[in-house]
């Protein structure tokens, strides 16, 4: 029976130090940001809404440039004279508002306006988005020294089951103590677990961001 519960301890301690070491966090706050601020969906649309606005400042200028106006027309006289007659005109004018009661610069004024509050919404999204990311850059930066610490406690853990195993055997130790022992491993064990776990939840969360 203690060999069974010995054996178990050993290879779930083993299999959790190894999944842990294997996925560790490389990535530094800048390179973070960086990320985020080129994936993430709410910022690329404040940014098209931008450019969307920018062309709408362009299309209400356009009311104070000059406007090419060009007219074509094609005549025909059947059986009115002796021989058809076919007439082909064409006009070429420029007309240049002069005064309409400032609608063009009313408009241009309100598509400045809406370019402004689209910039705005766009200079807040992006501070919000990167202080997420630094709030959960450092919660898992102190979540993998929380797993560091489990770890730690876990082997000490294990020194004292293996030391008072030993002792068991020569009579030193009461089957009581060693089952206190085996619980505080297995308890190491699951905080050791619990840990990685909330350490995977937090950097799955910063990919989300």
């Amino acid at each position: 029976m203690f060999k069974k519960i010995i054996l178990t301890i050993f290879f779930i301690s083993i299999f959790y130090v190894t999944s842990y070491a294997e996925d560790t966090f490389e990535l530094d706050l800048n390179k973070a940001i960086e990320i985020a601020l080129k994936n993430n969906l709410d910022v690329k649309i404040d940014r098209e809404e931008i450019d969307i606005k920018q062309g709408q400042i362009q299309e209400a200028k356009s009311g104070f440039w000059p406007q090419v106006e060009s007219n074509f027309a094609y005549t025909r006289t059947n059986e009115l004279y002796p021989k058809n007659l076919d007439t082909i005109s064409n006009t070429v004018g420029i007309k240049y508002n002069l005064f309409d009661w400032g609608r063009t610069k009313n408009l241009v004024k309100a598509s400045k306006a809406g370019k402004h509050i689209e910039e705005a919404n766009l200079d807040l999204q992006i501070q919000d988005l990167i202080y997420q990311v630094a709030y959960n850059f450092y919660t898992i930066l102190l979540s993998e020294d929380f797993v560091k610490v489990n770890q730690e406690y876990l082997e000490l853990a294990k020194l004292v089951f293996e030391t008072n195993k030993e002792r068991f055997r020569k009579g030193l130790v009461s089957q009581e103590d060693l089952l206190k022992v085996e619980e505080d491993v297995l308890l190491r064990t699951q905080l050791l677990e619990d840990s990685i776990n909330q350490l995977e939840i937090l950097k799955n969360n910063l990919k989300k961001i």
